[in-house]
C-alpha cells in the first residue's frame, strides 16, 4: 500500500509539472503561464516535446515579431544554441518560419534543416524596428502554413512589442483549434488591468485592429483619479502577458513564457524623482517581488472575453466596483467610466469610457474658487467612500479574489483623493496666498519672511507628487497644509494603507497601492526665455523629441528578480 501511495503521489508530482496539452484546460492566466523569466527555457520547453508529443512528426511554426528589443535580448543566437542543443530531439520536427508584418510573412517553408531555420530567423529580424504589427493575422497565417501538415502542429509567437492591437481574437483561437495547432507565447509582461489606450483614445492602431492592452479582458480598475499624476495601475507589472496573447496560449493547450529585460530596476514613481530616495531611487521594497501563493488567485480570467464581461457582472464585489466607479465619474473624482454595461447576461463593453475630472484648478490663482471646488469634491468623496465601505461589508463569499482586491483599491484611492482634497482646500485657504503675497503670516523666529520677485509672473496653481512607495509614514513627518484634518487623513490612509499591503503586498495590487501619491501644491510661475549654450562647433543642442511609438512605462513590479511564478 505504501508503494502505491508513492505512486500516486509521484504521478501527481509529475502532472503538476507537466506543460498543459489539451485545450480548455487553463482558466486563469497562472493556469497558462510558465515559471521562470528566461528566453533559453522557453526554448528548451518548446522544442523539446517529449512530454507532450509521444511519437511521430511534428511541425513548428516559428512566428517572429521583428523588434529591436527582440535582437537586443540575442533571440537568433539563442534559438541557434537551443537547435543544436536539442538536435536529436528535433529528429522528426519540421521548422517553418514567418515575419510578422509582411506582405508574404513566411520566410521558409516546411523543412527539417536546423541551420536553415536558424538563418531564417535571423533574416526575419534583419533591419529589426520596435513597430505595432498585428500579431494575430499572423499566427492565422502561420495556421494556414501549417495545414495538412502530418503529426503535431505547434506555433511558437515571439513578440516583445506586440499583443494589445488585436483585429479578431476570438477568430484567431478558432482558427488555432480547427487546424489542431497548439500555441505557445514568448512577450513581455503586461500592466495590470492596462488602461493606458483608454487615457489615450487619439492614438492610432493598426489598420482593422484595436487597442487593448493589459493582462485582464478589459480595463477592471477606475483610472484618472484627481490629483494623481499618473494611473497606479497603468505601472503595476501585472506577472501575467497581454490578455489576447493569453488567450491564445490558454484556449489550445500552450503556454505563456514571459521575458524580462535584465536591466530594469525599481522606481518609486514612473514620472519624476522619489523625494524620499534623495534622488536615486536604489532601494528595493519587501513588496516589489512578487509571491506565486499570493499572486495566483489574482490571476485574470482567460476566457473568451465576452464571457469574461458576464462572469464580472455578475461578481458581487465587482458589482460594487461599478457602481462605485459610476458615482466616482458622475462626480468628477475620476476620468474615466465603467468599461462594461449591461444587465444579466447581456454585459459587454461599454461604448463611453472617458469623462472628464472634477476641475479643481481654476484658471490663475482663483484660491477662493479653488477652495470650493475643494470643499465639494471632498464631500462626494466622504459620501462614496463611506457608500463603498458599507457595500463591502455586504459582499457575499461569491465574490472572486481579483474582484475583491480591485474593490479594496479603490477604497484606498479613496483614502489618497480624501487626504490630496483636504490639503488642497487648505492650501487655496491660507498657504497660497501667503506665499504670493495676498495673506499676511505671521512669523516666528527665526523664520524669514518671503521675498517674491517683483519680476515675478505667477501662471497658476501648480503641484507635484509624494509617491507612497515608502509608505504613508514619510509623508506623516512632513508639515502639510490642512493643520489636524489633514493629519487625521493621513493617519486614516496609513492604517488602511498597511492593511491593504498586509493582504496585498507581494501582488500587483500592492504595487498599484505603492504607485499612487499625495499632492504637494505650490505657485505656477511664468518662466523665462534662456539662450541655449552654444555647442563648440557653433551650433545648438538639438532639440529632444518624443517618439511616435508606445512610450515606456518603466516603475512595475515585475522585475528580473521574478513576478508570480518564480520558480526555474
Amino acid at each position: 500500500m505504501r508503494v502505491r501511495a508513492l505512486v500516486v503521489v509521484l504521478l501527481a508530482w509529475l502532472g503538476a509539472v507537466r506543460p498543459a496539452v489539451a485545450g480548455g484546460d487553463a482558466t486563469t492566466a497562472a493556469d497558462a503561464t510558465e515559471s521562470g523569466r528566461r528566453i533559453g527555457r522557453a526554448l528548451d520547453l518548446v522544442l523539446d516535446a517529449s512530454m507532450r508529443v509521444a511519437t511521430g512528426p511534428r511541425t513548428l511554426a516559428l512566428v517572429v515579431d521583428p523588434s529591436a528589443s527582440l535582437v537586443a535580448a540575442g533571440f537568433p543566437d539563442r534559438f541557434e544554441a537551443a537547435l543544436d542543443h536539442h538536435a536529436e530531439k528535433l529528429a522528426t520536427t519540421e521548422f517553418v518560419v514567418l515575419r510578422v508584418g509582411g506582405k508574404d510573412p513566411v520566410v521558409l517553408g516546411p523543412t527539417s534543416d536546423r541551420a536553415a531555420a536558424a538563418r531564417a530567423v535571423r533574416t526575419a529580424l534583419t533591419a529589426a524596428r520596435n513597430e505595432t504589427h498585428n500579431v494575430y493575422a499572423d499566427v492565422r497565417a502561420a495556421v494556414q502554413a501549417l495545414s495538412g501538415r502530418p503529426g503535431a502542429r505547434e506555433v511558437l509567437l515571439v513578440t516583445l512589442e506586440n499583443g494589445d492591437a488585436e483585429d479578431d481574437l476570438e477568430g484567431t483561437v478558432r482558427a488555432l483549434e480547427r487546424g489542431k495547432v497548439r500555441c505557445f507565447v514568448l512577450a513581455r509582461e503586461a500592466y495590470l488591468s492596462d488602461s493606458y489606450w483608454h487615457s489615450h483614445p487619439r492614438t492610432t492602431a493598426p489598420r482593422g485592429t484595436t487597442f487593448t492592452g493589459g493582462d485582464a479582458a478589459f480595463a477592471e480598475v477606475p483610472w484618472g483619479f484627481v490629483l494623481q499624476r499618473g494611473n497606479p495601475n497603468e505601472e503595476a507589472s501585472s506577472g501575467f502577458g497581454p490578455f489576447g496573447l493569453t488567450r491564445l496560449a490558454a484556449a489550445t493547450g500552450g503556454r505563456v513564457f514571459l521575458h524580462d529585460d535584465p536591466a530594469s530596476s525599481h522606481r518609486c514613481t514612473a514620472n519624476g524623482v522619489c523625494r524620499f530616495c534623495a534622488g536615486t531611487d536604489d532601494h528595493a521594497p519587501a513588496g516589489e517581488g512578487y509571491l506565486a501563493a499570493r499572486t495566483k488567485p489574482l490571476a485574470p480570467s482567460v476566457a473568451a472575453r465576452d464571457d469574461v464581461y458576464v462572469t464580472a457582472g455578475r461578481d458581487p464585489a465587482y458589482r460594487v466596483v461599478l457602481a462605485t466607479w459610476k458615482k466616482l465619474a458622475d462626480a468628477g473624482l475620476v476620468r474615466s467610466r465603467p468599461s462594461i454595461e449591461g444587465a444579466g447576461a447581456a454585459w459587454k463593453a461599454a461604448r463611453v469610457t472617458t469623462g472628464a475630472a472634477a476641475p479643481l484648478l481654476a484658471a490663475g490663482l482663483a484660491f477662493t474658487t479653488g477652495a470650493t471646488r475643494a470643499s465639494k469634491a471632498l464631500e462626494a468623496c466622504e459620501r462614496i467612500r463611506a457608500e463603498l465601505e458599507a457595500d463591502l461589508v455586504k459582499t457575499t463569499d461569491d465574490a472572486s479574489p481579483r474582484a475583491r482586491a480591485i474593490a479594496e483599491y479603490v477604497r484606498l484611492m479613496l483614502y489618497v483623493t480624501r487626504a490630496n482634497l483636504i490639503q488642497f482646500g487648505a492650501w487655496c485657504q491660507d498657504t497660497g496666498p501667503t506665499l504670493v503675497g495676498k495673506k499676511p503670516r505671521e512669523l516666528l523666529a527665526p523664520e524669514l519672511a518671503w521675498r517674491s520677485d517683483p519680476d515675478l509672473q505667477y501662471s497658476g496653481i501648480a503641484w507635484s507628487d509624494l509617491p507612497l512607495c515608502h509608505g504613508v509614514g514619510p509623508v506623516l513627518d512632513l508639515s502639510l497644509p490642512g493643520g489636524a484634518a489633514m493629519h487625521r487623513a493621513l493617519g486614516d490612509l496609513d492604517g488602511v494603507f498597511k492593511a491593504y499591503l498586509a493582504r496585498y503586498g507581494g501582488t500587483p495590487f500592492g504595487v498599484a497601492a505603492r504607485r499612487a501619491s499625495i499632492a504637494l501644491f505650490f505657485p505656477g510661475v511664468v518662466g523665462k526665455a534662456v539662450p541655449l549654450p552654444r555647442t563648440p562647433n557653433g551650433g545648438s543642442e538639438p532639440a529632444t523629441t518624443t517618439p511616435a511609438d508606445r512610450p515606456t512605462r518603466d516603475g512595475g513590479g515585475g522585475t528580473s528578480s521574478g513576478p508570480t511564478t518564480s520558480g526555474g
